[in-house]
């Protein structure tokens, strides 16, 4: 492994206190317990202990036989907390000492004096510019972190721009990247959707829709899509776990009338995961979310849903996977009735490997499939030079 990509272990022991025991190492999942997904290899290796804040994080926690600890109870999705409703898992953390994750950007980490603050982020998609720079507070913040995450050179080029310091930063990929590389181009475990659906030797289209508001295609194109995609596929419809109760159920409505189509939300089947849906899936309907990076590292075609919100920012927008983009099929409510044509259309032609190959260097590091390692790596490192 090359281990100039890290701070240097001089650099480490001039600034911080490490950790010797399994047990202090802390995941921070506050009250969105699905940002784990991206925290679950690492702690198959090392271990810890989620803090959470709500009953649903507890459940969550249970279902994936991890150790948890809520201390308060702050039921509301927010992204800046009112802290002097944490004041237990405040006190309760700055009494420890070892390493904590951190998934987004929780005010709560300006409180926290005790532990060395690691930020991994919760995706790698194409959001991060708006993530980042659109919303200026989450900078001073990031600061406030030991490391962050570049998970890929896109996304180093952001943090640089918010003053995040070259010796800060851990060049590597997403932890769950690594079994969707190592699986590149694959099509496994079908057969549990074909349980599922009684259907067999149907291709599997993953519609994976993510949630920012009235501005994606969840809101519009994706009932469009539910109405008129053909018998002849099994549509796989995955929704950001923040998509509103209502709108899913108008979609579950739909879906009742069709035998093809399937709803998966988190953590309905315990044994269908996300990366489960990423691998069975033939293709892919995407719009713009960090599904849709994980999606190119699979290497399998993708259809882009546009909807009308999002026709003015599509330079912007899609940017940093241009070469992938303008040679993808793009799906938009003036189209939607010719899906099918237009997925045969996805599923036979071919994307240059070149132009596939460069975005995928600029959006990852850790091609290899070996980010895992990498982060168990540099977090063993923080206990063993203590």
């Amino acid at each position: 492994m090359n281990m100039s990509k890290f701070p240097s272990i001089t650099h480490l022991l001039s600034r911080f206190s490490f950790i010797h025991k399994r047990e202090t190492l802390f995941y921070f999942l506050g009250n969105v317990p699905a940002h784990m997904l991206h925290g679950l290899s690492i702690y198959r290796e090392l271990g810890g202990e989620c803090i959470v804040l709500t009953k649903e994080a507890q459940e969550f926690c249970k279902m994936k036989g991890l150790k948890f600890r809520m201390l308060d109870e702050y039921p509301e999705i927010m992204d800046e907390f009112d802290l002097s409703r944490l004041s237990k898992t405040i006190d309760y953390l700055n009494n420890q000492q070892g390493v904590i994750i951190f998934f987004h950007t929780f005010n709560i980490i300006y409180e926290l004096k005790s532990l060395t603050k690691i930020m991994l982020f919760h995706g790698n998609g194409l959001k991060a510019r708006l993530y980042l720079h659109d919303h200026p507070w989450r900078g001073p913040i990031l600061k406030e972190c030991d490391f962050v995450l570049a998970c890929g050179p896109y996304r180093e080029t952001l943090l640089m721009d918010l003053g995040i310091q070259p010796e800060k930063m851990i060049r590597t990929g997403l932890t769950r990247s690594d079994y969707l590389i190592k699986n590149s181009g694959k099509v496994i475990n079908q057969d549990k959707i074909h349980q599922i659906t009684g259907l067999k030797n149907n291709k599997i289209i993953s519609y994976l829709p993510t949630w920012w508001g009235d501005i994606l295609s969840v809101t519009d194109l994706g009932k469009e899509i539910i109405k008129n995609i053909s018998d002849e596929y099994i549509l796989v419809f995955r929704p950001h776990p923040n998509t509103p109760d209502e709108l899913i159920e108008e979609y579950d409505k739909l879906i009742k009338k069709r035998d093809n189509i399937i709803c998966l939300p988190e953590n309905k089947f315990s044994d269908i995961t996300l990366m489960d849906i990423i691998l069975m899936s033939d293709m892919f309907i995407l719009d713009w979310s960090s599904i849709l990076t994980d999606a190119i590292l699979t290497d399998k075609p993708i259809m882009f849903a546009l909807s009308e919100n999002m026709k003015n920012q599509l330079k912007e927008i899609y940017d940093p996977v241009k070469e992938i983009f303008e040679d993808s099929v793009k799906l938009t409510m003036d189209n939607v009735t010719r899906i099918n044509e237009l997925l045969v259309k996805s599923l036979n032609e071919k994307i240059s490997p070149d132009a596939w190959s460069t975005v995928k260097r600029r959006i990852c590091y850790g091609l290899e499939g070996n980010s895992t390692e990498q982060l168990v790596t540099f977090i063993e490192d923080l206990r063993i030079h203590k």
